[in-house]
């Protein structure tokens, strides 16, 4: 540290010492090599640009405008959609021709600021800071800093930004130049894609194929936009959680599952499937626990005029068992594999649990099914389990499975997988609550739900209020 010659505390050399631009410019300049590095600059900024931006325009054409394209029958139009027939071939084209251009880019940039300075000891700009001292000449600043600024903004991100909105318009001016680049870089794309591929199948190897739901619900989100109807958002939605789901979340639980006594007589068993009208009946020998086989009640038609006491037993199908936590896309598969429509659900102890109907599952993807054997049982049965009085305010029987109400209400099937416990209706998660049997009147609060049981007998929830805070997460 020096002292500072007239007084007045420390000296600090100056942050550029050694430094003239009049001492380092070129007297003899090449104007016309000049003016011509320059344009050549200029065009291959735009190429890159174009290039860069039509990466956003063609990745982000909607199947809508795919189709308006197809109608249009024009010549560009034939182009963008032979384009996207291959896509992995279009990205590599314009990933090699942008960088062939950003080269480009530097490497022009080199020679104009060589023509411009001239490279002496004394061009170079002393940069004091503290612990060192750097040398930089004003060439290297300029390829280096002032390069990649313009590359940046003028090569990335302006052109990405006016290709989100006006994707077609960009597709529509680069398509023909991009079809000769993919037919004059077809050789090095090809070595790419091939490159790329055997280092995709080795990572895939060894990549656990796990796949994350809440970043999927994101992208569903995010790309649904206002072209697809709150019909399909929610099929989406619904092919997203239909791997997650168990049978237990969608089945028809013990309380609610109409079987048929194995002794019961033919006369009244035609009495009994007149009234609840279901194609498809367990039959139970003593007690549900004891499931003898499955009546299908189309195998009743031939005999509905035999007497009282016909053998009718003999037209059960045998019946298809399966555990409560089995997974409803593996259900699937194994009942279309079994052509089944009907599969009953059993507990650790191989006791009935409940039932799940092959509707049932395809209910989870498409929403509320109804046929003309179906649409009044179903109807009454929503009376009965299901009401609502406004959008906050719900009624249910407790018996109601808890996935069941939740769909109802329209919110998020998962909102009580943070309530530990074992339980599957309604009344069931207000005991686990609780962890006591609740009384009728009691109000129970968790989150922003609150649950006023209406009437409760013998230990059993009856009915249950069913109130959504404002702020609650419903789906409108």
């Amino acid at each position: 540290m020096e002292s500072n010659p007239d007084g007045g505390g420390d000296y600090y050399p100056s942050l550029l010492t050694d430094f003239s631009m009049a001492s380092i410019i070129n007297t003899n300049l090449d104007w016309w090599s000049l003016v011509l590095g320059i344009l050549i600059i200029l065009i291959l900024i735009l190429g890159s640009a174009l290039v860069s931006g039509s990466e956003v325009a063609f990745f982000s054409i909607t199947p809508n405008q795919k189709k308006q394209l197809r109608r249009s029958k024009s010549k560009v139009g034939d182009y963008i959609l032979q384009l996207l027939e291959q896509p992995r071939y279009l990205l590599a084209t314009i990933l090699i021709a942008n960088n062939l251009f950003n080269i480009g880019i530097v490497i022009t940039t080199f020679f104009v600021t060589r023509n411009i300075f001239t490279f002496t000891e004394s061009s170079y700009i002393l940069l004091n800071l503290g612990l060192f001292n750097l040398k930089l000449n004003p060439e290297i600043l300029i390829n280096v800093v002032g390069v990649t600024f313009v590359l940046v903004l003028f090569g990335e991100v302006m052109p990405k930004v006016y290709a989100q909105r006006q994707n077609m318009r960009l597709a529509t001016i680069t398509a023909y130049p991009l079809s000769i680049l993919r037919w004059t870089l077809g050789p090095v794309s090809r070595s790419l894609i091939v490159s790329t591929s055997f280092l995709e199948r080795k990572i895939d190897e060894k990549t656990p194929k796990n796949v994350d739901m809440q970043e999927i619900n994101e992208m569903i989100d995010i790309v649904a936009g206002e072209q697809v109807t709150e019909k399909d958002f929610q099929m989406l939605k619904g092919i997203v959680k239909f791997g997650d789901i168990e049978v237990s979340k969608i089945m028809h639980n013990r309380m609610e599952v109409f079987a048929i006594d194995y002794a019961t007589p033919f006369d009244e068993l035609l009495i009994e499937i007149k009234e609840k009208n279901y194609s498809r009946v367990p039959v139970y020998d003593e007690h549900l626990d004891e499931i003898k086989g499955i009546l299908y009640v189309k195998d009743l038609l031939a005999y509905t005029n035999e007497v009282a006491d016909f053998e009718w037993h003999k037209l059960l199908k045998k019946p298809f068992f399966v555990p409560e936590n089995k997974k409803i896309y593996k259900l699937l598969k194994e009942m279309q594999r079994k052509k089944m429509h009907l599969a009953m659900i059993v507990d650790e102890y191989g006791g009935t649990s409940g039932l799940v109907t092959l509707e049932d599952i395809i209910e989870e993807i498409l929403g509320e099914i109804e046929d003309e054997t179906s649409t009044v049982a179903k109807k009454e049965d929503q009376r009965v389990y299901s009401e609502k009085i406004d959008r906050n305010n719900y009624v249910f029987e407790g018996k109601i499975m808890l996935h069941d109400a939740c769909k109802f209400m329209r919110i998020d099937t998962q909102t009580f997988e943070g309530v530990e416990g074992d339980f599957e209706s309604l009344g069931g998660l207000l005991l686990e609550l609780e962890g006591r049997f609740v009384q009728e009147g009691e109000k129970i609060d968790y989150k922003n739900f609150s649950f006023t049981v209406l009437s409760a007998e013998d230990n059993l929830i009856d009915r249950v209020k069913v109130t959504i805070r404002r702020g609650g997460s419903l789906v409108q």
